[in-house]
């Protein structure tokens, strides 16, 4: 009976331990398919107590649900109370150690590796940093070839934009980015651009993805004030 209890006991705190270390937020550092890397940009999942649970990428929150921790199996179940249901079945949970977790999987045949780690902010996706009011550089080519002395992106937080002098004309239509590579997609007028990006905190350059000879660089500075 005092084996029993100090048993229970002992199962009881361990659980205990394993929820209180899950709780928190987690960002995804690393996702691979057998040998294969697919880690998505930004991607993160919050575990409370109470057993719920949020993920999403970047600032962006699609999904919400409940979580359950089986300490028998280390099995971690995540269950979407707004998508659709995960017929792969729950992870195990193959290593814990401080900040850093990994999960495992077979979806398919194919074994899936989670790497995650625990942070205190959300991370940021290039969809995040693009937001905001930009000038195209006075030194760019495509800028001094409009005629147009401040061009400018407003890149607007739902997913449309207006442009100026890039070039020439006003262009208002719709962006998105990939969800795996910073690759920008335009949609204005019935045509679709697509632009490799990098984004620092106060510039952003664009390479048109083309064929040979017509690619084009584009630069920009982040900015507060529409020019006049």
């Amino acid at each position: 009976m005092r084996l029993s209890l100090l048993l229970f006991c002992f199962l009881f705190l361990h659980l205990g331990s394993v929820h209180a270390q899950l709780n928190g937020l987690w960002i995804v550092t690393e996702v691979k398919a057998g040998d294969k890397i697919v880690t998505p940009v930004a991607r993160w999942t919050r575990f409370h107590a109470d057993g719920n649970t949020q993920s999403g990428n970047g600032w962006v929150q699609h999904t919400v649900g409940k979580w359950h921790y089986n300490p028998a199996d280390s099995s971690l179940s995540i269950v979407s109370s707004n998508g659709w249901k995960d017929e792969a079945g729950p992870f195990k949970v193959v290593q814990k150690t401080g900040n850093s977790m990994r999960w495992q999987r077979l979806e398919e045949g194919v074994l899936i590796t989670v790497n995650l780690h625990k942070t205190e902010n959300l991370p940021q996706t290039p969809s995040d940093d693009i937001l905001g009011l930009w000038l195209l550089n006075p030194s760019d080519k495509v800028q001094q070839a409009t005629g147009v002395p401040q061009a400018y992106a407003l890149m607007r937080w739902d997913r449309r934009f207006n442009f100026k002098g890039i070039p020439g004309g006003q262009t208002y239509g719709f962006w998105q980015i990939d969800g795996h590579q910073p690759i920008l997609t335009l949609l204005a007028d019935g045509r679709e651009e697509k632009w490799r990006i990098e984004i620092l905190p106060t510039t952003m350059t664009w390479t048109k993805i083309a064929p040979a000879g017509q690619e084009q660089v584009l630069s920009f500075t982040r900015t507060d004030t529409f020019p006049k």
